[in-house]
Order: structure tokens, then C-alpha cells, then sequence
């Protein structure tokens, strides 16, 4: 794959605030970022964006200053308990930021609930210019690419896609030989990190997502043979919570994940000349 451009995925740095993300991203070279806006669920913990004008304004500020683009938001998982009334404030201050893409979480069991979920989802994402990444994960009621695929044909919306996260896809059943036969039009980011080769097992799914995480090329993942299966232009995002460096400041962190991720993508093209 050729050289291109980085995006920070907010989860590298996910202790500072979004507007932090956003000059912390600039400062390290990448030419986007996503940011989280939301708690994982209602009622989460986060910082303060929906709604509140100061913070809005200086995260816009922020990205319009250092020249980055604002690429993704992370919102509410779908879990069967949040509803589409809870998620239209975050759809609204993503439109508002400029972002044009959401990263779904799916984790309600119940299958036709999900896909009508969604369905009014998308729909109202489309109608503030918002495309729809599903992001499957062993964790939650998308488990594997292919389960995935079948929900957005479900779904039968057009600005539904794919987000395929590196490590989630390393820990599914799904084969390289499925993602390379995804339409390049449904893959909407590609989110790369390294990690070992077999799942540990002495952790839970979500804290090796969080904490087991490993910058490209420290680890044992086929990212070189994922990559070969990615359409060209795709947007790649570094997520990377690398857990040894937790205690470095935010700025450092995310200079670390552009400058493994920049020299991994380099190596990889001079080994296709």
C-alpha cells in the first residue's frame, strides 16, 4: 500500500479532552482525528461537548487552527437502551464539528431490534450528512466481519459501512480471503494497531482492546497481509492505547503512534518495489 496520510484515533490519547486530541494530533503530523463526544452508554462519564457551546467551539477552533481534519465520532453503543432520541443531540454537534462519520458499536442481542435500530440510525444520520461505520468486535452482538456484512445488507441503507479495527479482526473467524472481497465502497476506516498473535487468556476481550495494544510492527499481527487486502485510499486511523506508555503526556503518546505507523506503512511499500 502506498504512503498516505494518518488519522489519530482518540483512543491513543482517550485521557485528555477532545479539543486536546485535536492539537496533540496536529502537533504529531497526523492529518485527521476522531474523537469520542459521548460515554460508551447514557449516562457514562465523559467530558462535556454535547450541547455545551464553549467546548464546541474550541474543539472547531482547535482543528480550524492547526489545519486537521475532524474525520470520525465515536457516540452511543446500540444496546436496546439507548434510543434514537438520545442519540440526535450527538448526530447534531457531530454535523456542527464538520465530522461525517460515525463509529457504531452494536451490542443489543436482539437481532430484529438492532437492525430497526439502526435502520432509523442511519436515517437520521444521513439526514446530517453522517455515514454509519459498523464496528464488529468479539465484545459485543457483531462479532465477526461476515455477521457484520450481513447486517448492513439488512440495514439497506446507503450510507451504512464497515469500520474494521486490525485487532478485532485478528481475533475473529473471518479470513483475509472475506475482507479482500468487501466492496471498496463499504469500507469506510481501516484502524490499525499491532498486538500478539493469540488472544491472552488470562484478560478479558475488552481489556486487551483497551490495554493490549501494540504500535505497528512491535507485535505479531498480519497488519502487512490486512493492509494488501484494503482498497487503496482507504483512511487509516492509528488506534493505540499502548499501555507501557500510559505515563508519557498525550503529545508524546501520539507522536509515538505516528512515527511507528508512518515507518510500518514505508517498510511495507519499499517491500512492494
Amino acid at each position: 500500500m502506498n504512503p498516505q496520510k494518518l488519522t489519530l484515533g482518540f483512543l491513543t490519547i482517550a485521557d485528555v479532552p477532545p479539543a486536546d486530541v485535536v492539537r496533540n494530533g496536529a502537533k504529531a503530523g497526523f492529518d485527521a482525528v476522531g474523537l469520542r463526544v459521548t460515554g460508551r452508554y447514557v449516562g457514562d462519564p465523559w467530558f462535556d461537548v454535547i450541547g455545551n457551546r464553549e467546548t464546541i467551539r474550541d474543539i472547531r477552533n482547535a482543528a480550524d487552527n492547526s489545519i486537521i481534519r475532524l474525520s470520525n465520532v465515536a457516540g452511543f453503543y446500540l444496546d436496546g437502551i439507548t434510543t434514537l432520541k438520545d442519540c440526535i443531540p450527538v448526530f447534531q454537534t457531530s454535523a456542527e464539528l464538520g465530522i461525517r462519520l460515525m463509529v457504531q458499536g452494536c451490542f443489543d442481542p436482539d437481532e430484529e431490534r438492532l437492525v430497526a435500530s439502526l435502520r432509523a440510525h442511519c436515517k437520521e444520520a444521513a439526514a446530517h450528512g453522517i455515514r454509519v461505520g459498523i464496528e464488529f468486535m468479539q465484545a459485543s452482538a457483531v462479532r465477526t466481519l461476515s455477521q457484520a456484512v450481513k447486517l448492513i445488507d439488512r440495514v439497506g441503507s446507503d450510507n451504512a459501512g464497515l469500520v474494521i479495527d486490525a485487532l478485532h479482526l485478528s481475533r475473529s473467524d473471518d479470513s483475509l480471503q472475506a475482507l479482500a472481497r468487501i466492496p471498496s465502497r463499504d469500507i469506510f476506516l481501516f484502524q490499525i494497531c499491532d498486538a500478539v498473535r493469540e488472544k491472552p487468556t488470562d484478560v478479558t476481550y475488552m481489556e486487551e482492546a483497551l490495554n493490549g495494544r501494540l504500535y505497528p510492527g512491535t507485535g505479531e499481527l498480519p497488519l502487512a497481509d490486512m493492509l494488501a487486502c484494503i482498497p487503496a485510499g482507504t483512511e487509516i486511523e492509528c488506534e493505540m492505547p499502548c499501555a507501557s506508555d500510559r505515563g508519557l503526556p498525550a503529545q508524546q503518546r501520539a507522536e509515538r503512534a505516528f512515527r511507528h505507523t508512518s515507518e510500518f506503512l514505508a517498510r511495507q511499500t519499499n517491500t512492494e518495489r
